[in-house]
C-alpha cells in the first residue's frame, strides 16, 4: 500500500507530509517541524492518512487548495479505491 501524509490546517488548507516521512523498514514514520506565527492562539489541525493499493497518488498540483476543493476534485472512482486514517490535534 501507497502511503500519503496530509494535514488540513485550520483554514482548512491541505498540506502534504511527503518530505518529513521515511520508512523504517515497513513502517512509515513522519517528523513534522510544527512551528507558528502571530499572536498566541489555539488552533486544530487535521492529519490525514491516505491508503492506495495501485500506485502512490500525484497530489502534487493539488497542494495548498482547500480540503473542499482539493476533495472535491478527485474523481469518485479514485476516492472510493482509497483507504483512511484521521485524526485531530492540537497546536498552541
Amino acid at each position: 500500500m501507497f502511503l500519503t501524509l496530509l494535514v488540513i490546517d485550520d483554514n482548512g488548507v491541505v498540506q502534504d507530509l511527503a518530505r518529513f516521512t521515511t520508512l523504517d523498514g515497513n513502517t512509515p514514520v513522519f517528523d513534522a517541524p510544527v512551528a507558528r506565527a502571530g499572536p498566541a492562539r489555539a488552533t486544530r489541525q487535521i492529519l490525514l492518512a491516505v491508503g492506495s493499493r495501485d500506485a502512490p497518488l500525484d497530489l502534487t498540483g493539488r497542494i495548498g487548495q482547500t480540503a473542499q476543493t482539493f476533495f472535491g476534485s478527485l474523481p469518485a472512482g479514485t476516492l472510493s479505491s482509497l483507504v483512511f486514517g484521521v485524526t485531530t490535534f492540537d497546536v498552541r
